[in-house]
């Protein structure tokens, strides 16, 4: 079971375009992997990503570093589990919960690396690299989650297993605007929405003898 979420830069107009794109690549890059079926190595995984990012941005045109900055920044997280173990890593922000382990990637001024960074220097190392063998529940999700109240038992709620939409309508709750009146000022006040940034999970867990 492999999944992976993506998510774009703040400051890249079109940054959506890549994260849509680099999940995309990430998981055909595992794909051909699994499909040879001797293991996921996901630093060759990565570097197959990089590899066609920069082959889009050649495709594309244009001035090379604007197409980059415009449209490919974006980070990863990706989780890769098999019957003997699970592998979770990252590249840029995000947040990582393992069996209650809640994990908030974060960086100074918000400006995490990205993938893409690559593509005109060093490839940028992993922001984490979690291996487990015992692992029976993992979320992984962009940095967005990171605003959840209580995310450690949000993570280690079983109700999203139970109905595939129920934690899409979870987030909804949480993320609902609130009103209130400010009598002495005659106004009414809205609550600046909590999660103000993209909020994309994925929860997994183990049952039985497989993942």
């Amino acid at each position: 079971m492999n999944t992976i979420v993506c998510d774009g830069c703040s400051g890249g107009a079109r940054s959506e375009v890549g994260a849509a794109i680099g999940a995309r690549l990430w998981i055909s890059a595992i794909a051909a992997q699994v499909e040879t079926g001797v293991g996921v190595d996901l630093d060759r995984a990565r570097d197959r990503v990089l590899a066609e990012l920069g082959a889009l941005v050649g495709a594309m045109g244009g001035d090379r570093d604007e197409t980059v900055r415009e449209h490919l920044l974006f980070t990863s997280v990706i989780a890769v589990w098999t019957p003997a173990r699970l592998e979770v890593r990252s590249i840029g922000d995000g947040v990582i919960a393992i069996d209650g382990d809640v994990r908030a990637i974060a960086f100074e001024d918000n400006a995490p690396p990205y993938l893409a960074y690559g593509l005109a220097g060093p490839t940028p190392r992993w922001t984490a690299a979690i291996v487990r063998d015992d692992a029976r529940r993992v979320m992984i999700a962009t940095d967005g989650a990171a605003a959840i109240e209580s995310l450690d038992s949000f993570a280690a709620d079983d109700r999203w297993f139970a109905n595939p939409d129920a934690l899409r309508r979870a987030l909804a709750v949480q993320n609902r605007e609130e009103l209130s009146i400010d009598h002495a000022r005659g106004a009414i006040v809205r609550r600046p929405l909590p999660l103000d940034d993209d909020t994309t999970i994925v929860v997994m867990r183990r049952e039985g003898g497989g993942a």
